[in-house]
């Protein structure tokens, strides 16, 4: 047997012992991904006699962590997810395991809560995106914004945020200190 042939052997088998002695309790398990997740995006709108007007994101002067604090959003850092052929297995380490009907569709995952399929994150089994959109609102005379969760959803644009707020369009921003923001938040996973 050549030198060759010897080396291929013993890398093939010392491959083999790897794969069979790994760690199988991780198979499968996807966990957050501190460095990827983050604010993706971060938009503002302004009250005028015309309704709401975008506002050139140049031009805000406060941090966008100033409007949306870190401790607004979901935090996922001690969770990780698991799938069985029917479930997603969602465990965070304070709280009992919660198991839901998942399904991946055109990129997107969706989990069964409340009798339907919710968007909750774009992926797959291999990596997942959790999507949250915040929305902020003050009106004129208010000097503190309002801070909500959006509804699921995969995009959120100015009338998908206004929506859900008091103004219910962007039309319907007619005072100069109607505020209106949001911001897109993801969690990765692998």
């Amino acid at each position: 047997m050549s030198s060759l042939e010897k080396y291929t052997l013993f890398g093939l088998f010392t491959l083999i012992l790897l794969v069979s002695c790994g760690d199988d309790d991780d198979k499968g398990i996807l966990r957050y991904v501190e460095s990827q997740s983050g604010t993706e995006s971060f938009t503002m709108y302004a009250g005028s006699e015309d309704g709401g007007i975008v506002v050139d994101p140049d031009s805000i002067k406060i941090p966008q962590t100033t409007y949306f604090p870190n401790s607004t959003f979901e935090s996922y850092a001690s969770t990780t997810f698991s799938f069985t052929n029917d479930n997603v297995v969602m465990v965070e380490q304070s709280t009992p395991a919660e198991r839901n009907e998942y399904k991946f569709e055109d990129g997107s995952f969706y989990l069964f809560k409340a009798g339907e399929y919710r968007y909750f994150g774009d992926g797959d089994k291999s990596i997942i995106n959790i999507r949250q959109h915040y929305i902020g609102y003050k009106q004129q005379g208010e000097s503190t914004f309002s801070l909500m969760q959006a509804t699921p959803q995969k995009d959120i644009d100015a009338d998908k945020a206004a929506a859900e707020t008091p103004y219910g369009s962007i039309e319907n921003m007619k005072s100069e200190g109607d505020t209106l923001i949001w911001c897109t938040h993801s969690s990765y996973f692998r």
